[in-house]
Parts: C-alpha cells; structure tokens; sequence
C-alpha cells in the first residue's frame, strides 16, 4: 500500500466511522436500520474529492427523507453496485455510470433513479 493509498484510507475510515454500511441479500443496513434496495426513492452518483484522488459514491435516499452515501472505499460497494444491476435499479447501468463518473465526463452528480414525486433533503 502506498503512503498516499494509506492516507486515503485513513480519511475517508474517519469521515465514515460511526456508519458503515453493509449489504445483506437486497437490504442496505446502517446503525441496525434495514432498508431495501428497492424502496430507494432516488440514487445518484457523484465524485468525491479526498486528500490525494477522488471516490466514486452512490447517494440513496428513500420515502422517509433518510439518505445513505456509500463509496467504493466501503466494503459492501462491489456487492451493492451489483445488486443494483441485479435489480435494474439504475439507468444507465453500472458499466457506463462508473466510467463517466471516473472520466470526468459527468461534472455534477448523475441522477441514476428517480420516482416521481420523491424529494431529496439534504446536500452531498
């Protein structure tokens, strides 16, 4: 692991230490709440800028306002991209959001999913 990887990881371990998400079957669990992927009112995808590079990040929120952020640090994100693919949860799939987010190409975050009528409180 290279110095600026082990800085990285220790950023983002304290910026995310109090909730990490985790994946289990088709539901996100964060502070023991338990939500299904496909109750996910919106998703987003965004970059986020840390110390030395830039994560890939999912925003989710759902019916009751609350929203979860997952990175590709977090240990649950190549299961919960799949399981989003899996579920036909996001258009465009996974094999062109990542890259556009990656390139540079998509310069604000990039709605994946919207119901109509959800509204989204809070920022990224």
């Amino acid at each position: 692991m290279t110095f600026v990887n082990w800085i990285n990881k220790l950023i983002v371990a304290r910026i995310r230490r109090d909730a990490q998400p985790v994946l289990v079957g088709d539901e996100i669990i964060v502070k023991g709440a338990r939500f299904a992927l496909k109750d996910a009112t919106d998703i987003v995808a965004y970059e986020r800028d840390i110390y030395a590079g830039s994560l890939i990040c999912l925003l989710l929120s759902f019916a009751d306002k609350k929203l979860i952020n997952v990175n590709q640090e977090d240990a649950c994100w190549n299961d919960l991209v799949t399981a989003l693919d899996r579920l036909a949860l996001t258009k465009p799939g996974s094999s062109e959001w990542i890259p556009q987010v990656i390139s540079g190409v998509q310069k604000t975050p990039m709605p994946l999913r919207s119901r109509a009528g959800s509204e989204v409180e809070g920022n990224i």
